[in-house]
């Protein structure tokens, strides 16, 4: 039954209305209904192209979210949230190349359990988690590769550059979303509270690829702007030995996001995993840290636009800047509490309260002091050694507040502190 609903490798292409992209059999497209409402496009993956056939149309296979009746065992996973799941039907339409809207990735959940794959896909909209296929028969754990140029009979009549669903997927998705979560992670204590900025190191970006993803951001209410750049070239003059140096006038795209529209493009795109990130460090016990607990990295959102346009801006977002081959992001941020309202509606479902005695061996020595132990104070206020000092004092910073505050206390003070929140966290009476 699922045989006719292969895919069809003849060398032949669909070219997608919008982008004018030439996209081949076997790939994932979201295509508008026959009353053409955006907000209820379809999902399905072509089996024939329309370059081949008489009317023009080209065949897909419908993928649809599972229906109670279907009788689909629940899947409810952290790694999944905000996203939809989806089954194959048997189902086949006709439809017109200029309904295609854009090219999806359907990836199979079981690649989303794997370590090994690290992907992170919670509020991506281009994405569907296949569950596997349904027919008359029921249900079935059935997986249809994710890109055409997964295919043995791809190859005969395709290269990998005509997989246009792929090139996005490893050259722009994967590669921006972990610079993004490279940024937000950083476990360096000098790195500010209120304001922190960090920028990426040049990343190789064509053009094709920025225009993708700056149409979709754009799209979503993220502007381009074009931004006049100087920079200064030095040349060495061999007689006399001396240095010359000249000013180079150049003109880059850039991408602002920082209110809270724009910043939900980012996450459409490259998943809410892009906008927050943890410090790795306070709290922690044994390198095991805590998500409710935890000091994390995040984008607050500003109300409007910045006006008139500053690019050295000191506000919070985030910058994507091309000058036609390379790519820099910059990103500016603050320190919150795992608890913070933002952090929370990013990852709803998925921050949890794990118990530490799941983290950490009870024989460990629950005083010992190190920096970024983590302990409560008189008031309950949670804190965090930052550093230990010669004369037996222990430099100590609330991880909670809006600012939170520094304080010295004696080393034998702050060790039974950590005792006491460790013997709390792992349930066991002193």
């Amino acid at each position: 039954m699922f045989t006719s609903l292969e895919p069809i490798f003849d060398g032949s292409f669909t070219r997608l209305p919008t982008s004018k992209e030439l996209v081949c059999p076997g790939t994932f497209v979201f295509v508008l209904p026959p009353d053409l409402n955006p907000e209820a496009k379809l999902l399905g993956r072509i089996i024939r192209s329309g370059q081949n056939s008489s009317s023009g149309t080209i065949r897909i296979n419908l993928f649809q979210p599972p229906s109670t009746e279907d009788n689909i065992p629940s899947l409810n996973l952290s790694c999944l949230t905000e996203t939809v799941q989806v089954v194959q039907t048997t189902y086949i339409v006709d439809v017109h190349p200029a309904n295609i809207v854009e090219v999806s990735f359907v990836i199979p959940y079981p690649q989303l359990l794997d370590d090994s794959n690290m992907l992170e896909v919670s509020g991506m909209k281009l994405v569907r988690v296949l569950r596997g296929r349904i027919s008359e028969g029921g249900f079935e754990e059935y997986f249809t590769p994710s890109f055409p140029s997964s295919y043995d009979e791809f190859h005969s009549f395709y290269c990998t550059f005509d997989d246009v669903a792929y090139r996005k997927w490893v050259e722009v998705v994967l590669p921006i979303q972990a610079l993004l979560s490279r940024l937000l992670c950083r476990s360096s204590l000098q790195q500010g509270d209120n304001f922190c900025k960090k920028r990426s190191e040049p990343h190789q970006f064509t053009s094709y690829q920025w225009n993708w993803m700056s149409m979709f951001l754009a799209s979503h209410g993220a502007p381009i702007r074009n931004v006049p750049l100087t920079r200064r070239s030095k040349r060495l003059l061999v007689r006399p030995t001396t240095v010359s140096a000249s000013s180079i006038q150049a003109c880059c795209q850039l991408i602002r996001c920082e209110t809270a529209a724009q910043l939900k493009a980012v996450a459409l795109l490259f998943g809410n995993c892009c906008l927050v990130g943890l410090r790795d460090a306070p709290p922690s016990v044994s390198n095991s840290v805590l998500l409710h607990k935890s000091t994390c990295n995040v984008i607050v959102p500003s109300e409007s636009e910045e006006h008139p346009f500053i690019l050295n801006t000191s506000r919070l977002g985030i910058d994507f800047e091309h000058n036609g081959a390379v790519l820099k992001i910059t990103v500016r941020y603050c320190k919150v509490d795992g608890s913070h309202n933002i952090v929370k509606g990013l990852f709803q479902g998925r921050i949890e309260a794990v118990p530490l005695s799941q983290l950490v061996p009870v024989t460990q020595d629950l005083s010992a002091v190190s920096v970024n132990s983590f302990f409560q104070l008189d008031d309950g206020q949670l804190a965090y050694v930052t550093a230990i000092n010669a004369n037996g004092l222990c430099m100590c910073t609330e991880a909670q507040g809006e600012r939170p505050g520094t304080v010295c206390l004696p080393y034998d003070f702050v060790s039974n502190r950590i005792r006491l929140y460790r013997l709390e966290q792992l349930n066991i009476t002193d």
